[in-house]
């Protein structure tokens, strides 16, 4: 695990908050001049600590007003059978996020639809005909209560 000081977590803060935050801006907040500044931010990248840069999009403002989690269970959980039903999962793109869990179920799965027909389609045509499957659950997302785009630092 990287050594991170506290300059090091309030350019991460910051960055999560705003990715297209200029340099200037951010050495100005951390306290340091952009060269120092832009040699941190390098090695935070280089060691793998941020790892991309992303625009947050509104779902609904793009036409897919339906979020819905599904919750799996799997028939065999040997490797290569998960692999599997991964790889099929992985082809669907209304699913945007996949979670090995433990508990109840194995995985939970968050897809995000334009409208019922297309709900329909990802549970009774894609999701029926990925390998593994031995039972679903689902469930609408009526209003996201906390949505933190970033992790605590």
């Amino acid at each position: 695990m990287p050594d991170l000081d506290e300059a090091d977590l309030t350019i991460l803060r910051n960055l999560q908050l705003d990715g297209r935050m200029t340099l200037a801006n951010l050495a100005a907040k951390v306290g340091l001049s952009s060269t120092p500044c832009w040699r941190r931010v390098k090695r935070l990248e280089d060691e793998g600590v941020i790892t991309g840069y992303v625009a947050t999009v509104d779902p609904t403002k793009v036409g897919l007003g339906v979020e819905v989690v599904i919750h799996v269970r799997l028939d065999k959980h040997v490797h290569s059978a998960i692999g599997e039903f991964v790889a099929a999962i992985r082809r669907i793109p209304a699913i945007v996020q996949c979670f090995s869990m433990t508990g109840d179920h194995d995985v939970l799965i968050r897809g995000l639809v334009p409208d019922l027909a297309a709900l329909n389609r990802l549970l009774m045509t894609d999701l029926a005909e990925a390998p593994g499957i031995r039972q679903m659950s689902s469930s609408f997302v009526l209003e996201r209560l906390v949505d933190h785009k970033g992790i605590p630092l």
